[in-house]
């Protein structure tokens, strides 16, 4: 969890058994993700973002700030180890 005030912020929960990851980054407009191949975050650039992520747009609708966001799902699954 990033700490308050910072202005990239992200949260995220795991699970082990069965195995699942949520995560939640929220970039203000014109920021870049620290040490990251990410683009800056600008209006209207999920494409970009999206193609960085390797993922595809298949992944849960999420509202939020009062917006309806469609998450992006990761294009493998995991292996166990």
């Amino acid at each position: 969890m990033s700490a308050p005030g910072t202005s990239v912020q992200q949260a995220s929960v795991v699970q082990d058994s069965p195995f699942s990851y949520f995560s939640v980054t929220a970039v203000p407009y014109g920021e870049k993700l620290p040490e990251s191949t990410f683009p800056v975050s600008r209006d209207q650039d999920t494409h970009a973002w999206q193609a960085t992520l390797h993922g595809s747009q298949n992944g849960p609708i999420a509202s939020i700030f009062g917006q309806k966001v469609r998450g992006t799902a990761p294009c493998c699954t995991p292996r166990a180890t």
